[in-house]
């Protein structure tokens, strides 16, 4: 029986190459982004709750309508950034991880088999957008490229919360299927997302009050961050074969 529409921000994870690994290789990915993104909302104060649903190279979360956003679009990434980069010191090649990230809230519907709904279709296909993929690729100091659509970054990012660097982001065509807007990239450690196509008639965004370029080596953790647990190593190398709408919702921007 399928419930009332409800709104959530909605956290969706994609890991870089997933495909192209050995079965073995994948499952162990699969390990390493729950615990990881897990350790990552731990240590920003944020409930990632139980109302996740798995997508093989990923997984999504809806999160309660509460949560922070500020603390989602900063805390959150600068420790899953972190987590990725001490991941990464240990891990073989063939056991790399690199994560595509995506940020969009709205109203969901559930049933029995799962959750669907036009915002988390959004989301979900923000996530997997190409520039988002070529970015990361370019990328190739970073662990991580974040994606928001133009709803997140105008009630969140454009407020100028510092810890969100709202400098370091950049606009992008978002095209997909029934999609046709403009999203938001990030690249944490850069001060802006290299290699970003040239994007005729968009309007240049209104600079966040008081914000800076963002800065930052690759790896340097966030203040307060505790240890990572859990990784198996042998030799010093990770084992890698192993706001309420007007349509009937609940929205709350």
């Amino acid at each position: 029986m399928s419930q009332k529409a409800q709104y959530r921000p909605i956290l969706v994870v994609d890991a870089q190459g997933f495909g192209a690994r050995t079965d073995s290789t994948q499952l162990w990915l699969r390990q390493q982004v729950y615990r990881i993104v897990g350790s990552a909302a731990e240590e920003a104060g944020i409930e990632l709750g139980q109302d996740s649903q798995d997508r093989g190279d990923g997984a999504f979360w809806l999160l309660a309508a509460d949560a922070p956003k500020v603390d989602l679009s900063g805390r959150f990434i600068a420790h899953l950034r972190f987590g990725l980069a001490t991941y990464a010191r240990l891990s073989s090649a063939e056991a790399a991880l690199r994560l595509r990230v995506s940020l969009h809230a709205g109203d969901v519907t559930g049933d029995e088999h799962g959750w669907a709904g036009t915002e988390l279709n959004t989301a979900c296909r923000l996530v997997d957008l190409p520039v988002l993929k070529d970015t990361l690729k370019a990328a190739e100091k970073a662990h991580l490229v974040l994606a928001v659509t133009e709803e997140w970054h105008r009630v969140v990012i454009r407020q100028g919360h510092q810890e969100v660097e709202p400098d370091s982001f950049r606009p992008v065509a978002f095209q997909a299927k029934e999609v046709d807007t403009r999203a938001w990239i990030r690249v944490p450690g850069y001060a802006s997302p290299p290699d970003l196509p040239e994007l005729a008639g968009l309007p240049e965004p209104d600079p966040a009050p008081g914000s800076a370029p963002a800065a930052g080596e690759p790896g340097r953790p966030p203040a307060g961050y505790g240890t990572v647990h859990g990784v198996q190593i042998n030799g010093g190398t990770v084992h890698g074969g192993n706001y309420n709408d007007h349509r009937g919702g609940a929205q709350q921007w």
